[in-house]
């Protein structure tokens, strides 16, 4: 991914790749740009941050930040996804 701005209301799947972390994470969206926005933005509560002992401890991917992120990955969807909600209609009140 050359610009995180080219992916902005794009639906589509996404790596992110964290080296010093020997971790990955894939996932998929109906806005790209604004999830992974979302994953760096994001903060987990002190006592989700350890799992185990501190030092057998992975951080958990939404603790992992724009600078712990190496490469990002992404693929546009072709076709819109089933699982996007379709815009929404309004209620018209039969009472009144």
């Amino acid at each position: 991914m050359e610009s995180l701005r080219d992916w902005d209301d794009v639906e589509g799947a996404y790596i992110l790749v964290f080296d010093e972390y020997k971790q990955f994470y894939f996932g998929q969206s109906g806005n790209v740009r604004k999830r992974i926005m979302q994953h760096w933005s994001t903060c987990k509560p002190f006592d989700r941050l350890i799992y185990g002992t501190s030092y057998s401890s992975i951080p958990p991917m939404d603790e992992l930040r724009a600078l712990d992120t190496t490469r990002i990955y992404a693929a546009r969807s072709k076709t819109r996804s089933p699982w996007r909600s379709a815009p929404r209609r309004q209620r018209i009140n039969a009472s009144a």
